[in-house]
């Protein structure tokens, strides 16, 4: 419930003299008054007593101490003045700390509102406490240095004694047998171009054990051919693909290698092959499931599936012309899009890393109470300043629990009930423990998941 306007003024009226909390790297200036926005003395004096050194220097010798400003109003009155009303206050503590020799680069200005309120309650001394702004000071770690990188070679083996060792054991992670049926097309060639089809169907039968190697497989063919085919991932969602197909009646084996754009309908797989149309392009073009059974501690699946291909090579006339150039432009793309796909990967990595981070600082934050905030604070800046737009994600995870805390004073004492009963069940209260616990459950390091994935694991019971 909002704190009514006539119980914000009389307490204003009773405690006039502008107000200061410093707790570590936070100062809370405080007390402004009613719909106002100057900088009152006493705050001024705050901010040098606190600032101190990270003011000393200016842009010849500027502080490596970082400077966020967060401004803040109370909850009476009109939305739109009250943001006007925190980014005014943020201002103009900013502009003070530029006429005393900060400069511009070590500061970032935010404000909020009444929104992400200081102290939640409906009282004056709760609306005095809203008109502020936060000064949190940071100095960011030094970068760990770097391993080093010189190549170091191996002792010689002592005289007279050969080297041995050991090659690590193969990892194994799938075997695939496969049975295919396959309807042929009439084969086309001309001087510029060879062209030729076929559609398989495929009956597949998988079995993994749930490891992290490469995939193997045996394929047959009602014709009496057979073969082995193998694949590993490049990039998420690119494979790579090597198969050998033996024809016993025709004394002739066939090796293929391609790659496998499996994000992309019809789940295109294009490569070389060693054949006179040697290029080749597989589509997908159907495909059913086989339920799933486990035995023996391995999981058996299959799938039935239609697949078609096409062959291709240039002609005699076009191939000292064309194949240079397709074989570059192949390689090319393909490179590029596995390029492309691992750096998506790695940024929707850190962005959920980010999002989980922001649960658990807030949870974190929640329990051990307003002394934690400084805390609070300086993790989410160390999101702003990495790359990819991380803080937002940061911020997107910590709004989820402030959702869920902000529907009423009575939902949000049983969360802080639920979550010492979760969390601090041996009377844990420092930050970096709760913080570690909270972002293991939600997900940790794990690769996969979502915002809303680690959301239901906060919250379940």
């Amino acid at each position: 419930m909002a704190t009514p306007l006539g119980t914000e003024q009389d307490w204003a009226r009773e405690h006039p003299v502008a107000e200061s909390t410093e707790e570590d790297m936070l100062l809370s200036l405080w007390n402004y008054p009613v719909a106002k926005s100057d900088l009152m003395p006493k705050h001024r004096a705050a901010l040098d007593r606190f600032l101190g050194a990270a003011l000393i220097g200016g842009r010849a010798h500027p502080s490596k101490t970082e400077i966020y400003l967060t401004g803040h109003a109370s909850d009476t009155g009109d939305t739109t003045v009250n943001e006007t009303l925190s980014r005014q206050r943020a201002e103009k503590v900013a502009g003070y700390l530029l006429s005393r020799g900060a400069i511009q680069q070590q500061m970032r200005i935010d404000w909020v509102g009444a929104n992400d309120p200081v102290d939640p309650g409906n009282s004056g001394l709760a609306a005095a406490r809203n008109r502020s702004v936060d000064v949190l000071k940071f100095t960011p770690s030094e970068p760990e240095p770097r391993p080093p990188v010189d190549v170091i070679e191996p002792a010689p083996p002592p005289p007279g004694r050969a080297p041995t060792f050991k090659l690590p054991p193969p990892q194994m992670s799938t075997v695939t047998i496969e049975d295919t049926v396959t309807v042929d097309f009439p084969r086309l060639a001309t001087p510029w171009y060879i062209i030729s089809g076929k559609i398989d169907i495929i009956l597949k039968l998988k079995t993994t054990d749930d490891g992290d190697g490469f995939a193997a497989g045996i394929k047959t063919s009602s014709t009496g051919k057979f073969g082995i085919k193998a694949d590993g991932e490049i990039a998420k969602h690119v494979k790579s693909k090597f198969s050998v197909d033996v024809d016993p009646e025709k004394r002739s084996a066939n090796v293929k290698l391609g790659a496998e754009l499996s994000d992309q309908p019809f789940k295109p797989e294009i490569g070389i092959q060693a054949k006179a149309d040697f290029f080749y392009l597989t589509l997908l073009l159907a495909e059913m499931e086989i339920a799933e059974f486990e035995a023996g501690g391995l999981h058996f699946s299959g799938t039935m599936s239609m697949k078609g291909i096409v062959n291709f090579a240039p002609g005699p006339a076009a191939l000292l012309v064309a194949s240079p150039i397709i074989v570059a432009l192949l390689i090319l793309g393909l490179t590029v899009y596995g390029i492309d796909a691992a750096g998506a990967e790695q940024t929707r990595y850190a962005r959920l890393i980010a999002a989980r981070e922001g649960i658990a600082a807030r949870i974190a934050w929640e329990l051990v109470g307003m002394s934690a905030e400084a805390t609070y604070k300086a993790r989410q800046l160390e999101w702003h300043r990495a790359e990819g737009g991380t803080e937002a994600e940061f911020v997107a995870g910590a709004n989820e629990i402030n959702l869920l805390l902000s529907k009423s004073p009575e939902a949000r004492n049983a969360w802080n009930t639920e979550w010492k009963k979760k969390y601090a069940a041996d009377n844990a209260a420092d930050y970096p423990t709760l913080f570690g616990r909270v972002f293991d459950n939600v997900g940790g390091h794990e690769s996969e998941g979502t915002l809303a994935d680690s959301v239901a694991r906060a919250v379940a019971e």
